[in-house]
């Protein structure tokens, strides 16, 4: 193995371990399978979960370095095959902390419609802000719709496999 290799496999790692592709939505009549990724990007379960998925959701904090991650990780995807994902994929844009500066948001959505089919902005909320596990019903409701919101458009963008 190279030392350009095994450089840009640690830093591919580190890469996955702060940027998670949330879901990789695989159709079959509607129904789907999620797969969560975070360092188990370039494991090989997740390479071939790419290749059976139809779309996938990239979560991006407000933050520019949160930003920056994701889109490596999208660069990534472009460089290993998965162009075609990257360009249908959706990200969920979370605006994890109060007071997120807008201007910021917006410069980074522009920069991600470039690259992705869709952005939803996930507004702040104290139930996604502890990286818990979520209660939905716990949401306030500019949450709840913006995970509606976020789903629908995952669904609109899959195939349709019953024609």
């Amino acid at each position: 193995r190279s030392a350009k290799r095994t450089r840009a496999g640690r830093s591919l790692a580190s890469l996955a371990a702060h940027a998670s592709i949330v879901g990789a939505v695989r159709s079959a009549r509607r129904s789907g399978s999620n797969a969560a990724s975070g360092p188990g990007i370039v494991h090989a379960v997740m390479r071939a979960t790419l290749l059976r998925a139809d779309s996938i959701v990239i979560v991006s904090g407000g933050g520019v370095d949160e930003a920056r991650l994701a889109s490596e990780t999208l660069t990534w995807l472009e460089s290993n095959g998965y162009g075609e994902l990257v360009r249908g994929a959706v990200v969920a844009l979370n605006t994890s902390t109060q007071g997120t500066n807008l201007i910021k948001l917006d410069e980074i959505e522009a920069h991600f419609a470039s690259r992705v089919r869709e952005i939803v902005r996930i507004p702040y909320d104290p139930q996604l802000a502890t990286g818990a596990a979520i209660d939905y019903s716990a949401l306030r409701p500019f949450t709840k719709e913006a995970v509606r919101e976020l789903a629908a458009t995952v669904i609109d963008g899959l195939p349709d496999r019953d024609h």
